[in-house]
């Protein structure tokens, strides 16, 4: 089932971030590595694993 709690949640002017038959995935070129939207997933574990966070 798509939960959507992420979505929305991205900050950058062209969304990172998009439900894709409920699973979210990233734009690698557009994610600023802010994590929003893994503090908001509500899984465990979470359905979004990032290598590297930037600051």
């Amino acid at each position: 089932p798509e939960c959507g709690a992420c979505a929305g949640l991205c900050p950058t002017e062209t969304p990172a971030l998009r439900l894709t038959r409920g699973r979210p995935v990233v734009d690698d070129d557009a994610c600023v590595g802010c994590g929003l939207c893994i503090e908001a997933c509500p899984t465990s574990p979470k359905a979004l694993i990032f290598e590297e966070l930037r600051p």
